[in-house]
């Protein structure tokens, strides 16, 4: 794979990129992002917003689901802008909480960055000249695997995956929300 940028985050995926050779960057502001951005040469980057349990939504003080919000969606945000404005082709991965596709009730905190991420990645798909997918990760799957679905998706050897959301939960979300549909019914008397 090409030079490699590693955005946010720390721990065991962050590591599996490092001892594979990319370089990673924990930026804290806007211009700090947007300053390893445009100063890299790097033709991929891995954008990774997996925020610690916080507990329900309505739980969390709003200043610190502010803060949560401006390091999970605004600075991944302003890197995919600042990739975009570099005008050279990039490949990108986001990677977020599992709960990007079902709302996790009891981690409300980061069902708002996951959705909220999920949303952000289909609209810059649309920015020129960047492949973007991403990578919706349950927080047992192990670094190793997340760090190889990640490269497969960089390799460009697939230039017209673009917009997808991969699932690694282990079908978590699918055995969920065929649970709720069916409760659902049988709530409203269509069950058995």
């Amino acid at each position: 794979m090409s030079a490699l940028l590693v955005i946010g985050g720390a721990g065991a995926v962050v590591d599996e990129f490092v001892a594979g050779g990319a370089t990673h960057v924990a930026p804290a502001t806007k211009e700090d992002v947007r300053a390893a951005v445009t100063g890299c040469t790097a033709e991929a980057f891995v954008i990774i917003a997996m925020p610690v349990t916080q507990g329900t939504a309505g739980g969390i003080d709003t200043d610190a689901l502010a803060r949560i919000v401006e390091q999970g969606v605004t600075l991944p945000a302003v890197a995919i802008r600042s990739i975009s404005e570099r005008g050279r082709s990039a490949r990108v991965a986001v990677i977020c909480p599992a709960c990007a596709l079902l709302p996790d009730h009891l981690d409300g905190a980061r069902s708002v960055v996951a959705a909220g991420l999920a949303m952000l990645v289909e609209i810059a798909t649309t920015l020129p000249g960047v492949k973007i997918n991403l990578i919706a990760v349950a927080d047992n799957v192990p670094a190793a695997e997340v760090a190889r679905v990640v490269e497969t998706v960089l390799d460009g050897d697939t230039p017209s995956l673009n917009g997808a959301t991969i699932r690694l939960d282990g079908g978590r979300d699918a055995v969920l929300a065929a649970e709720t549909r069916t409760a659902e019914t049988n709530e409203l008397g269509g069950g058995r």
